[in-house]
Formats: C-alpha cells, sequence, structure tokens
C-alpha cells in the first residue's frame, strides 16, 4: 500500500488492479513454510490463518477503528502520510482481503471461477511452459495442503 500510494502522489495512474481482474491474488499467496515444519508445527500456521481471518473481519466490521490502526502502523514504518481515507479507498479499490466465509465462497468453492486448484494449475501451467518445465509431475494437494487445512482454521465467533 505504501508504495501505491507513493506513486499516486507522484501522479501515476493505475492502470488495472487486482481487483479489476476480478478477484484479487490467491487468498493464501505469500503463505509458504516447508513440508518438515508445517509437518511438526501445524497449529502455528493454522494459529496464524486464524488470525488473519479474525483480523480481516475486524477490518471489515469496524473499518474505521481497523484501518486507522493499519495506516497510523503503515505511516509509522514507511513515512507514507496516509490518511484512513485513503487507506479505505486502498481496501476497497486495490486490495482484496476477503473474509473466510468470502473465501469459502470464492477460493475454495469448487466450480467458482476463483477455485484455488484451477487458479494454483493455471500458474503452474502458465510458467512452466514459459519456462519449458515439465510441470506434468506437480501434485497440488502436496504443493498447498488447503484441502485439510482450510476447515481448520475457520474463526471463531
Amino acid at each position: 500500500m505504501p508504495q501505491r500510494f507513493r506513486l499516486e502522489k507522484e501522479n501515476m495512474v493505475n492502470i488495472l488492479t487486482g481487483v479489476q481482474m476480478a478477484g484479487g491474488a490467491m487468498d493464501v499467496a505469500g503463505l509458504y513454510t516447508t513440508k518438515e515444519y508445517y509437518d511438526k508445527n501445524p497449529q502455528v500456521i493454522e494459529g496464524m490463518l486464524r488470525a488473519w481471518y479474525r483480523a480481516v473481519q475486524y477490518i471489515k466490521d469496524s473499518p474505521d477503528e481497523a484501518i486507522k490502526l493499519m495506516v497510523d502502523w503503515i505511516n509509522e514504518q514507511s513515512g507514507a502520510g496516509m490518511t484512513v481515507e485513503d487507506g479505505k479507498r486502498f481496501l476497497k479499490d486495490l486490495v482484496l482481503f476477503p473474509t473466510y466465509a468470502e473465501c469459502k465462497e470464492t477460493f475454495f468453492k469448487e466450480g467458482s471461477p476463483f477455485f484455488w486448484k484451477d487458479r494454483l494449475q493455471f500458474v503452474i501451467d502458465y510458467f512452466g511452459k514459459a519456462e519449458g518445465l515439465d510441470t506434468s509431475k506437480i501434485d497440488i494437494n502436496t504443493l498447498v495442503p488447503l484441502a485439510d487445512l482450510f476447515p481448520k482454521v475457520e474463526p471463531k465467533k
């Protein structure tokens, strides 16, 4: 967010955003660990995801309060000078933060245009072809244990 905000301050214009591309990134993009760590510490990964979904729900339920906390932290770390209104606009127009319930209906619902297996397979095929790699032996269920993990991280109400 601070980088995008800076570019806008310098009169750069968003040409196309993730939200405009219909759905943004995969919900768990950027969450990586080794199989060994995950097998030994599943509670850590599950706890991180539960906390993530609770935080996203908090942003949706209390945007004035939650976005102020985010913007204050971003400004402290980066000197961006963002306002709460800037943060609200970014979270509406530029960055998709889906709740657990929203993910259940998009990323984790078979048949959805954003179903995680289809999206991940597309990425594997696209980059495999571009790099001339044989991707036929990649098992998505081994690569990303989401089918088992997602039901375990539903936030408690």
